[in-house]
């Protein structure tokens, strides 16, 4: 499910995120940015399992649109889900937050005019 906050997509996925779902949530974040659509939050609140492995696929998504200017932070990062992107090598790369609004508020110095931004839906 996609929810936009005056430009700034949300995925929330929820129950386990393994192999197959992280690729799917990849392809969701993929299809944004060919969209222009760069601001990304991932609320991890209904999340109950993340795959350790599967979490490093993030990075990909994470570059890419870092690359257009934009940014994929993450809502919601339970210590649980801290553990996960630790073992993973990955928790140095997102900007985390405790709740959804501190996520999506942090993207307000951040975006530019001239950033890509939301086309129309």
């Amino acid at each position: 499910m996609i929810k936009d906050f005056a430009g700034i997509s949300v995925l929330e996925p929820t129950g386990d995120l393994g192999q197959r779902e992280m690729t799917t949530l990849c392809k969701t974040i993929q299809s944004l940015f060919e969209k222009e659509w760069v601001y990304v939050v991932l609320n991890l609140s209904q999340v109950t399992h993340l795959h350790y492995e599967a979490v490093q696929k993030l990075v990909l998504s994470l570059v890419t649109l870092r690359l257009a200017h934009g940014d994929l932070k993450i809502a919601h990062l339970s210590s649980y889900h801290r553990k996960i992107f630790e073992f993973a090598g990955i928790h140095n790369h997102f900007e985390t937050y405790d709740s959804l609004a501190e996520a999506v508020l942090s993207f307000d110095g951040s975006r530019s005019d001239d950033s890509w931004g939301h086309a129309s839906a």
